[in-house]
Formats: structure tokens, sequence, C-alpha cells
């Protein structure tokens, strides 16, 4: 087991930044902050070819990737569908489950790509 930390405490700072910082806390892994929005992760560049190197600045800190977390646009799957969840992505309730589904599957793409055990 390695200690780790969710990177979205962190949002404001640019990736290799809060890597720096949390290495030196003597944090061993990070979950990614991975929805849309999020500084530290584009599972979208991840998915065409980015993997390889976004692996390797992590490991440049001596951290793993622990997980990928999304659940903010997960969230959409199952709802609340109404205005309180446009914020992350403005459509019918049917559009906005499609929309999750397929960021979920993305998500576990990119976990795949990077692989988060």
């Amino acid at each position: 087991m390695k200690i780790g930390i969710l990177t979205v405490l962190y949002n404001e700072l640019k990736l290799e930044k809060v890597l720096k910082y949390v290495s030196k806390l003597g944090y061993e892994a990070v979950e990614i902050a991975a929805w849309k929005g999020s500084n530290h992760i584009d599972i979208d560049k991840i998915l065409s070819g980015g993997a390889t190197e976004f692996k390797k600045t992590v490991e440049k800190y001596g951290l793993i990737i622990s997980g990928l977390s999304n659940h903010l646009e997960g969230q959409l799957v199952l709802g609340p569908h109404d205005e309180s969840t446009d914020e992350w992505f403005k459509g019918t309730p049917e559009e906005k489950i499609k929309y999750g589904m397929e960021r979920m599957k993305k998500t576990a793409m990119a976990a795949a790509a990077l692989d988060v055990p």
C-alpha cells in the first residue's frame, strides 16, 4: 500500500508543481482529478498518445498514479439532471446521461493507458 493524495486539492496549480510538492511531503501516489476542466490531466490527450509522457512526468517525482477521479462527470449518469449540473454539461437529461457515460468510459480507458492499478 502507498500513501496518496487527490490532486484536486491543488487544482489551481500546474500538475508538475503539485507533483513536486506532494513528493516532498512524503506522498507516494497521486489520484488525478480527471474531469473536463481539470488542470492536471486531459484524458482525450492521454487517449491520443500522451500516456507515456504523462507517466514519465509523474514517475520523475517518485510517484505512481493510484487512480483517476472523475466522480464529477460520473454523477451525470444517475443525476440529478436539472440545472444544478449544467456547469458540468448543459443538455437534456438524456444528453447528460450519454455524456456522463462516455466520459466515464474514456476515464477508464485513460486509466488503462496509464497502467493505473
